[in-house]
């Protein structure tokens, strides 16, 4: 049933039980359909009314534009009201790339989940050029919180590794680190899998995964590498390049790991090191370091590499006398 404006008439204001009001001068009808179900109030109704025999469209149009409005003030009164309903803390939280099992009290699933997309995002395209597509590299990740312990370990599946079903991972540890730098660390693992689903030598893998790591575990690297320096007495590379697992307690492994990645780094760009650990796999570490760096054997990237460390602890020793 339509109502038909008419110089003169009154227009009732049927917001509370109608979806549309119709808009008639003389013979001319034009329905305002709103989405939402929200009417025009009887005030721009009323100013739709037009002497017989004339209709004005733009004056149609700006009645239409002032009412979607008041229809989008609703939606986000009631988008505001909706929000503020307090959100079930389950402990479990999951996406298309992740499952996160975490305690309940202070919604840390949904927390995990968030930071766990952000970060996967940030390493892929940092590392791979571009984003992951969804689902790949599907992890179910579980938190225990303990404060003042940390500790991350993932364990990668896959027809190349022998193992069915998606990658797990496990950290003990803070709140804060869950959410942060060990959460990071254990996900660039699971983004290296992407380029190297067969695995990749230990000293590589932790060499990028322990970049992300927060100030302690840096700093007792840093305190590593500088004792060899004191000494004049290092690790030797070779033994270090086709190791496949590093226990999550070899702290000189670790040091040794990181230092050797950034000095590759610091010489060529991310996609170089990931091309040269792919080369030295398949053709051996002396045919890759002459391809991607110029570097005629194992025995030079030795020599390099302690000339490096000891030029970078000279420099650390000066800066802490000036301060």
């Amino acid at each position: 049933m339509s109502h038909k404006l008419r110089a003169g008439t009154p227009v009732r204001d049927r917001s509370a039980g109608s979806r549309w009001i119709d808009l008639m001068s003389g013979t001319a009808v034009r329905r305002a359909v709103l989405a939402g179900g929200l009417c025009l109030p009887w005030a721009l109704a009323a100013e739709a009314a037009e002497p017989a025999g004339s209709v004005n469209p733009a004056k149609i149009r700006r009645l239409e534009i002032k009412a979607a409005e008041l229809d989008e003030s609703r939606a986000i009164r009631e988008a505001r009201a909706a929000s503020e309903v307090p959100r079930l803390d389950a402990g479990i939280a999951g996406s298309e790339n992740f499952t996160v099992l975490a305690p309940v009290g202070s919604h840390l699933a949904d927390r995990v989940l968030e930071q766990a997309e952000a970060h996967r995002q940030e390493l892929a395209l940092i590392w791979l050029g571009e984003e992951l597509p969804a689902g790949q590299e599907f992890t179910h990740i579980h938190v225990r919180v303990k404060p003042g312990a940390d500790s991350g370990r993932v364990l990668l599946c896959g027809p190349e590794r022998q193992l069915p079903g998606h990658h797990r991972m496990w950290l003990d540890t803070s709140e804060q680190l869950a959410l942060t730098a060990t959460l990071k660390h254990e996900l660039a693992h699971v983004m290296l899998n992407a380029r190297f689903p067969g695995g990749m030598p230990a000293w590589v893998n932790e060499g990028i995964a322990s970049m992300y790591d927060d100030a302690p575990p840096r700093l007792r690297r840093k305190q590593i590498l500088a004792e060899y320096v004191a000494r004049s007495k290092f690790p030797q590379i070779a033994e270090l390049l086709d190791r496949r697992q590093l226990p999550a307690g070899d702290e000189s492994g670790y040091a040794v790991a990181v230092s050797l990645t950034e000095l590759l780094l610091a010489r060529g760009s991310r996609e170089t090191l990931l091309q040269f650990t792919g080369d030295g796999m398949r053709n051996g570490w002396q045919a890759a370091l002459q391809k991607h760096y110029a570097i005629q054997n194992v025995a030079s990237l030795q020599r390099e590499w302690e000339a490096s460390l000891s030029s970078r602890t000279a420099r650390q020793e000066t800066s802490t006398r000036t301060r």
